[in-house]
């Protein structure tokens, strides 16, 4: 039996980051830098630099060992993409150990200026993390997804000892302080925060062109890389039970309390709610839906509000 997939649930494997913001001393052309770490297909495995201009677009620089997504969108942020290049990406380090968080990378810019950015984090003092589901700006200009940020074990760097070193072209840039006066486990900190656990989900990507038509298992089942589609069958009638997202180590779902219609005979209006559920730290998002069909076209609202 095949059903048609209406919209889906896709994993980003990007598994670190570290956004490091210098926006109150400013570079002529960039306000801030974000580190990231990608493991996992179509990407391959390798680093990636994501550089934020004044101009509210961004420049994205890969390193050679990533694969080159073709018309990759980067609409999240803001205005979007400005330019992209694949380089050398050096020096680069993105962990933490017993005296905290380290950050590194090396590149040359579309502007052929060396970039260093080297932090080290040197105390024992506990630090405790959070988790996160991340803020998107509402200045992303033409979003073509709802995105799901959930950054585990998040945190911002302390000041007290570590040695921090942002160099553009020769001169060295201030990290910019916590927006407020205020510590976080009576420790001073800088405004550049990080993940070392990452779970990135696209919902609905936009996108024009045929939907997947997809070839259900006996158990009403579909499955596409790290994504499994569960439908249920009532009288040859389909509805998507739920969606789940499963990598290396963690579960995403997202679980209809009324199985939303696929394919339904008769014309009319479904209502219900929606769950999704990450790690049991980061909490549940909770939304409606509306699925209507007229005339033998079905359209389908979703509004994740909780």
């Amino acid at each position: 039996m095949k059903v048609i997939i209406p919209f889906k649930l896709k994993y980003i494997p990007i598994k670190k980051l570290a956004l490091i913001s210098f926006e109150k001393d400013p570079d002529e052309v960039y306000r801030g830098m974000e580190l990231q770490y990608l493991d996992g297909a179509p990407y391959g495995k390798g680093w990636r630099v994501i550089a934020y201009r004044y101009d509210n677009y961004v420049d994205v620089y890969d390193d050679y060992a990533l694969n080159t997504i073709e018309n990759e969108k980067f609409d999240v942020a803001e205005n979007g993409l400005a330019n992209y290049s694949k380089i050398e990406i050096s020096r680069t380090r993105l962990d933490k150990d017993e005296f905290g968080a380290h950050i590194c990378f090396f590149l040359k810019d579309i502007f052929n200026r060396n970039i260093s950015v080297q932090i080290h984090e040197n105390t024992k003092r506990n630090t405790r993390a959070m988790n996160l589901l991340a803020p998107i700006g509402a200045g992303s200009k033409k979003p073509t997804s709802f995105p799901l940020f959930f950054l585990y074990e998040f945190d911002f760097i302390r000041k007290y000892k570590t040695e921090i070193s942002i160099v553009i072209d020769g001169k060295k840039r201030k990290a910019d302080n916590f927006p407020f006066p205020i510590t976080k486990e009576l420790q001073w900190r800088y405004y550049t925060r990080y993940s070392m656990d990452c779970q990135i989900i696209e919902l609905a990507k936009s996108e024009d062109g045929i939907l997947t038509l997809a070839e259900l298992t006996k158990d009403y089942s579909y499955t596409d890389e790290l994504t499994t589609y569960l439908f249920d069958n009532k009288k040859g009638e389909l509805s998507l039970i739920s969606i789940i997202v499963m990598d290396k180590n963690r579960k995403l779902e997202m679980v209809f309390d009324q199985p939303l219609p696929i394919e339904k005979k008769a014309d009319g209006d479904t209502y219900g709610k929606f769950y999704i559920i990450a790690d049991h730290a980061m909490g549940t998002l909770e939304g409606t839906y509306q699925w209507r069909q007229q005339n033998g076209i079905s359209k389908i609202n979703i509004l994740p509000d909780k």
